[in-house]
């Protein structure tokens, strides 16, 4: 049944209903439309200037064209919903849902997104100037062409962008999105995900310090993540343990560059840490023993890639460095356990890899075993994996990268090493291309994949 243009639909209980209708043309601008049923409905052009149609069901409704200026969407259901190049300046979206959404070339001038889920969402050349968002899941594509001027508030990312072209996309998230928006006339914060460490800023006025340069937050040793923001951008994260660093320290430049990171264990520099230069081109790297006390290499670079400073504590033989060694060293070997020795010894100390004279893999051994932090790079120094070993099992949070820098995979297990709790798997897009989560332990539940929502 199709309805012609400029009549309305027919008022039904709880609403109007226009399932499946075809109302392109049609003018409801003004009217009471609560809870009416518009799935499927084609809306093409139509006019709803402040309409009201809260929890208004619009699935799958194609609204292209439509003007919807500041019409009342608060908690509709928008999901596979057409808004190409439809105007909803204004509007009010407060914990509406859009998922599968292709609101490509769509104005949202000043839009209320308060609390709504975006979820795979196609925002190519949209408008966004003003608009305000809070705590809303933001799994958008936007490109060059769209538009964020003014745009505010709080989101859980990441997002996909795209070239001009639309040939090549690539994950942002964090602090890389928070520097994207704002080098296009935004301010947005990323949040941290659900279930992840507390994050707090080191200019909160309840963040202190002890007689022991501990960390403390509202009197006690802080344990999570501490931020510190420049003009609204983030400039470093740390993380802490009972008030000491304890895990990755990342600072960026202005623009969201990587400017330096580095790993702390109990307080103490441990691994590698690498510092760039504006533009990009690494600065330094030194790398430190397992006990925090001893640096083994220090080497820099000038804005060109010329070496300016290499030095190592071995070359120099000033102090008596904890264990290290070459995986190429001809004395390296496996014995049939997978256990590593040295000149016939069960081995403890760090094994490092290198290739064109810079450091791609440092792990950390214990009688044989890997027992520490696990590090690998890219030659061009790009993070490649991390994670941690207990006794030659994989324990708490691992991380891979491609090489192009978006995250690969993310793996969490549990502290004995023995059981994984949660897998997931991204190409080289950032495209989700495997959830897993673990059931809860004897629930009888089986583990199955799951989605992105549904594993935080």
């Amino acid at each position: 049944m199709t309805n012609t243009p400029g009549h309305a639909p027919r008022p039904a209980a709880g609403g109007w209903d226009a399932v499946g209708l075809d109302l392109h043309g049609v003018d409801l601008s003004g009217r009471h439309l609560t809870e009416s049923w518009l799935t499927q409905a084609s809306l093409v052009g139509a006019k709803l200037v402040g309409a009201d149609l809260y929890r208004a069901d619009a699935e799958g409704a194609d609204f292209s064209g439509a003007d919807l200026s500041c019409a009342s969407l608060v908690r509709a259901n928008l999901d596979d919903a057409v808004l190409r190049g439809a105007v909803l300046d204004g509007a009010d979206l407060v914990k509406a849902s859009l998922c599968g959404v292709d609101a490509s070339g769509a104005s949202f001038r000043g839009t209320r997104f308060l609390g709504a889920s975006l979820l795979d969402v196609d925002l190519r050349g949209a408008d966004l100037s003003y608009a305000v968002l809070r705590e809303n899941s933001f799994k958008v594509t936007l490109d060059d062409e769209t538009k964020v001027v003014g745009l505010s508030g709080t989101v859980f990312g990441p997002v996909r962008v795209v070239d001009r072209q639309g040939c090549e996309e690539r994950e942002v998230g964090g602090v890389e999105l928070e520097g994207w928006i704002r080098a296009r006339g935004g301010d947005i914060r990323v949040l941290p995900l659900p279930g992840g460490p507390p994050r707090i800023d080191i200019d909160d006025p309840e963040v202190d310090m002890d007689a022991g340069q501990r960390l403390l937050h509202r009197g006690e040793p802080f344990t999570g993540e501490v931020e510190e923001r420049l003009g609204g951008a983030v400039v470093s994260r740390d993380r802490y343990v009972d008030g000491n660093g304890h895990g990755p320290s990342r600072e960026w430049y202005a623009d969201g560059t990587p400017r330096s990171e580095s790993t702390a264990w109990q307080g103490r520099p441990v691994g590698i840490a690498r510092e760039w230069h504006p533009g990009g081109t690494l600065a330094t790297e030194r790398v430190f023993a397992t006990d925090g006390l001893t640096m083994l290499e220090d080497r820099a670079w000038d804005q060109e890639g010329r070496p300016t400073r290499a030095w190592r504590a071995a070359d120099r033989d000033a102090m008596a460095a904890p264990a290290r060694i070459d995986i190429d060293d001809p004395d390296v070997d496996m014995d049939d356990g997978e256990r590593l020795f040295h000149k016939g010894v069960l081995y403890s100390g760090e094994v490092v890899e290198y290739q064109q004279g810079r450091v791609i893999s440092l792990e950390t051994y214990e009688d044989g075993v890997p027992n520490g932090p696990v590090r690998q790079w890219y030659p061009d120094g790009s993070p490649r994996a991390e994670g941690h070993m207990r006794m030659g099992f994989p324990v708490g949070e691992s991380r891979t990268w491609h090489p192009g820098g978006t995250l690969a995979t993310k793996r969490i297990t549990t502290e004995d090493g023995h059981r994984p709790l949660v897998e997931r798997e991204w190409d080289e897009n950032g495209e989700q291309i495997r959830a897993w989560q673990a059931p809860k332990a004897d629930s009888g539940v089986p583990a199955v994949a799951v989605d992105f929502e549904d594993m935080l």
